[in-house]
């Protein structure tokens, strides 16, 4: 049973002793416990010891007289309700009180058990929904103006229309943008023509994303447009719509997003030319020095034939030995550069000959008798996608599987898997190979990154094919456990299911 504190403060003890008649009687499932304070100044020090529901306030006091009672208890308690219990029957000063916050205003003539009681209880339960209110409201107040200041200084335009094209509402980035001072709400977007360069191309752009957003609720994100600003200059943009809904679910508006983009564009294009610039030097180093290696490696192959001494013999072969790892290098490089320049071409996959075609390569060579190599390669037919990337993919893989092989095992295992569901293909290929360090797995796909040191690698296998993976637009996942081997996941996708635009 619930039991109500209450604090009385009355300094006639008859009226007193009648409260609390009243509230002995109650006949509620609540109990009542009153505590009784003949002065103001008491009363307040009671309450300053907390733990009262609800105080019950003579406005004719000893110490205190009229509506200045109220305010001393209301202004120094905010939170707790006050009924007023009074002798005095003045509208005035009731229709005052209430209004300042007293929850209650009981004439002492027509004060009763059942009045009394519900006063209280009513108190306490309008006085929590006030307070709870006004926590809402504060909340509400805080969220505004927190919005207010994303809304302000948020680095992308907000362009807020009505149901009929009108602009609303824009933040200071639309107007940082196209160098605005002033906007009049009356004007519709398509109506300004200095919002947009005056081309029926971009016009119709900027039409089509408001119509398709206020008549059929279409998001349209990211479009980029060139516009021309008031002062002439022009910027792009990317412009994104969006449509806004009423309670009952109906288009009121659109929400138009516009991001500047013209220094990243910018910044775009001197990357690209960086690059290039960079790519054609790497490809014309490495193409131009290959020339000589291979005159170099051709030289000591006629100088071991002519020359009989071992320790030059064994030098010979040092300096053989690293010329064709550097050609090797040489010519990775040249494939990397060519895997990016060069474009998609498009060639149906036959993959079981693809991967015969490879195994056969290396069908001579001095590790492939202590390897097996198991195929499991679904029939793929119509598949289309780039035939050199996905060539250079499953060439890289299984070279890497047969360099980074246990030489203490009798039989070195590599499993390899295609198989496709709708238009994807994935490829496996596992192995029980040297495995690699958790905390190297991320950086397997760098350039020149090798994570061991077992083998003569070049640390350019896993990154030429990672380049290959990324640029038929397919995904690879890496596992590894040290010592216990390497799986290397690809997906890719028909190129022709998909948009697709070469580089």
């Amino acid at each position: 049973m619930e039991n109500i504190k209450v604090i009385l403060i009355e300094d006639n003890p008859g009226d007193a002793a009648l409260v609390k008649e009243y509230l002995n009687n109650a006949i509620s499932r609540k109990t009542f416990t009153l505590e009784i304070f003949p002065s103001l100044k008491k009363g307040k020090a009671r309450l300053r010891d907390g733990n009262i529901d609800v105080i019950l306030l003579d406005l004719s006091l000893s110490d205190s007289f009229g509506s200045d009672t109220f305010f001393q208890v209301h202004d120094t308690f905010p939170k707790i309700p006050i009924i007023l219990i009074t002798g005095t029957d003045d509208n005035e000063l009731s229709d005052m009180v209430l209004q300042a916050g007293a929850q209650d205003f009981i004439i002492k003539s027509n004060l009763n058990s059942s009045i009394l009681e519900h006063a209280i209880i009513n108190a306490i339960e309008r006085n929590k929904m006030l307070l709870q209110m006004k926590h809402t409201s504060s909340m509400l107040h805080q969220n505004v103006n927190l919005l207010q200041n994303v809304f302000n200084t948020v680095p992308v335009g907000i362009i807020i229309l009505d149901i009929n094209s009108k602009i609303v509402l824009v933040n200071p980035t639309v107007k940082d943008t196209w160098e605005i001072t002033k906007i009049n709400n009356g004007k519709t977007i398509t109506d300004n023509k200095s919002w947009w360069i005056e081309t029926q191309k971009l016009l119709s752009l900027n039409k089509q994303i408001i119509k398709a957003a206020l008549t059929k609720g279409t998001i349209s994100q990211n479009k980029e447009t060139e516009i021309e600003c008031l002062d002439g200059s022009d910027k792009t943009i990317l412009l994104s719509a969006i449509p806004t809904k009423a309670d009952d679910n109906t288009i009121d508006g659109v929400i138009i997003l516009q991001q500047d983009i013209t220094d990243l564009k910018l910044n775009e294009v001197k990357l690209k030319n960086i690059n290039k610039e960079l790519n054609t030097f790497i490809y014309r180093a490495s193409h131009d020095l290959r020339g000589p290696i291979v005159t170099m490696d051709g030289l000591t192959r006629l100088a071991k034939r002519e020359i009989t001494d071992p320790h030059s013999l064994k030098y010979l072969d040092m300096i053989s030995r690293s010329s064709r790892r550097l050609d090797h290098i040489l010519k990775t490089l040249l494939d990397a550069i060519s895997i990016k320049q060069s474009p998609v071409s498009v060639a149906v996959i036959h993959f079981e000959a693809m991967v015969e075609g490879i195994i056969g390569k290396i069908a001579n060579s001095k590790e492939f008798p202590t390897v097996k190599i198991e195929k499991n390669i679904e029939p793929i037919k119509n598949f289309k996608s780039d035939r050199n990337a996905i060539t250079l993919i499953l060439n890289n893989l299984i070279d890497n599987s047969l360099k980074f092989r246990k030489t203490d095992i009798a039989l070195s295992l590599i499993t390899i898997n295609i198989s496709r569901y709708k238009n994807l293909v994935k490829i496996e290929v596992i192995d029980n190979g040297t495995g690699i360090s958790e905390h190297l797995q991320d950086k397997v796909f760098e350039m020149f990154y090798r994570a061991t040191n077992s083998s003569d690698g070049s640390g350019l296998g896993l990154y030429t094919t990672a380049v290959s993976v990324d640029k038929i637009l397919g995904k690879i996942k890496l596992e590894s456990k040290e010592n216990i081997g390497t799986t290397v996941t690809i997906t890719i996708p028909d190129i022709t299911e998909i948009p697709f635009e070469a580089e």
